[in-house]
């Protein structure tokens, strides 16, 4: 049996001040999930003023994304079309 530790990223980021080089997300077709979910809500369209502080906060910190883009996994969950434009607007 493991013990595994779970926290947010952007709580990591924020409370150790970290710079990071790379951040490599593999979240199978979640990946609007896993960056919407950095304004601790789980729910991209709930506050988008809110996701795009806290996504201010991965990009002030952060170098370097790297995640694969395969729309049969993206497209079930309506990430296809809201990804890069999400990230493209926080300077990636």
């Amino acid at each position: 049996q493991y013990h595994v530790n779970v926290e947010r990223m952007d709580s990591i980021l924020d409370a150790r001040y970290m710079d990071v080089k790379l951040f490599k997300v593999d979240a199978q077709g979640y990946e609007c999930k896993v960056f919407s979910g950095m304004n601790g809500n789980g729910n991209e369209n709930e506050n988008e003023n809110d996701n795009n502080e806290d996504m201010n906060i991965l990009a002030n910190r952060v170098d370097l994304i790297k995640f694969e883009y395969a729309s049969r996994w993206l497209e079930p969950q309506n990430c296809t079309h809201k990804l890069l434009p999400m990230l493209r607007s926080n300077g990636f």
